[in-house]
């Protein structure tokens, strides 16, 4: 199953935490792994649309065969890339302005700007998405 960090705990956890033998006493939720899906019922042609502890994410395999897991949104206009597709050159393509994003949540292409701009606009950090680590386990 493709697995994923989670959120940070809320502080009634903090005694969880303790009774696990954590030496701060906090549990975090956000520096544990949980199972999103299992990776043989993914549709590798299409972004799939994940929730995880109330969180909005995206999954989808890029051009290297990796599973990349994005938060479910553009950063460019916050539309869904879930509802985007899976380019021929594995980019995750954004459905409301054609964005175009690598595995490493940087921008492979944006329609509306011209060549010579594209390349200061794409280390722009707001023209990222924002990744999310993951792993497949068996």
């Amino acid at each position: 199953a493709t697995e994923l960090q989670g959120k940070e705990a809320p502080p009634a956890e903090a005694e969880a935490g303790a009774q696990a033998g954590r030496p701060d006493g906090v549990f975090s939720w956000r520096k544990a792994w949980y199972p999103l899906a299992v990776v043989a019922d993914m549709d590798i042609t299409r972004p799939t649309r994940l929730e995880l502890l109330g969180e909005d994410l995206v999954a989808w395999k890029d051009a290297k065969g990796a599973w990349c897991v994005f938060e479910d949104r553009c950063p460019h206009r916050n539309a869904p890339l879930s509802e985007g597709r899976v380019e021929d050159d594995g980019t995750l393509l954004c459905s409301y302005h054609g964005w175009r994003f690598d595995g490493a949540g940087r921008v492979a292409a944006i329609p509306q700007v011209s060549a010579a701009e594209f390349p200061r606009l794409r280390e722009h950090p707001r023209a990222c998405a924002a990744v999310r680590p993951c792993q497949v386990r068996h």
